[in-house]
């Protein structure tokens, strides 16, 4: 065998050490790739938590903007219910002044009636003395008559101002 054929046993070793070189250089740079296939993984890791906390926020922020429009409803039911309330309001305040102007010009024909009924029962007063006088000289059926017109008229009177008392309360 010539040199040619067969390789020296410095040529084999040389190949070999060049062999082991080269599957080194390989273990190396699958080192380098698994290491970034970790780095990898672990980014995807963070990405996918990341994604997992953003839906969640988004979901959250889905929820608060339902309460918000929920709310935002309801404010401009309380402000529809508000305004019907003040118009309500305003139509009792304007029958209330209504009927306190009803009120006063009623108590105020109640005075005036009751100055009349007194000045009546004045005039009646004035028949009682009548009635005593005439029943000294006997006239008493006009005199019964006298009194129990002055009886209606006192309870006309009373009347009168029970009314006024309680148009005043």
């Amino acid at each position: 065998m010539t040199n040619h054929q067969n390789p020296t046993d410095l040529e084999v070793a040389k190949d070999l050490e060049n062999l082991t070189k080269v599957i080194d250089n390989s273990l190396h740079r699958v080192n380098k790739t698994i290491e970034q296939a970790q780095q990898l993984q672990q980014l995807t890791e963070v990405i996918n938590n990341s994604v997992e906390r953003a839906n969640r926020t988004i979901e959250q922020a889905q929820k608060v903007d339902e309460q918000i429009r929920n709310s935002y409803d309801q404010l401009i039911e309380s402000q529809s219910n508000a305004r019907e309330i003040e118009a309500q309001l305003s139509q009792k305040l304007q029958a209330g002044q209504i009927i306190e102007t009803n009120i006063q010009q009623l108590e105020a024909q109640l005075s005036q009636k009751l100055k009349a009924v007194e000045s009546f029962s004045n005039f009646f007063d004035e028949l009682t003395k009548a009635q005593r006088e005439l029943e000294e000289i006997n006239v008493t059926s006009l005199v019964e008559q006298a009194r129990l017109i002055l009886q209606d008229v006192n309870n006309v009177r009373a009347e009168s101002q029970n009314i006024l008392l309680t148009t005043e309360n």
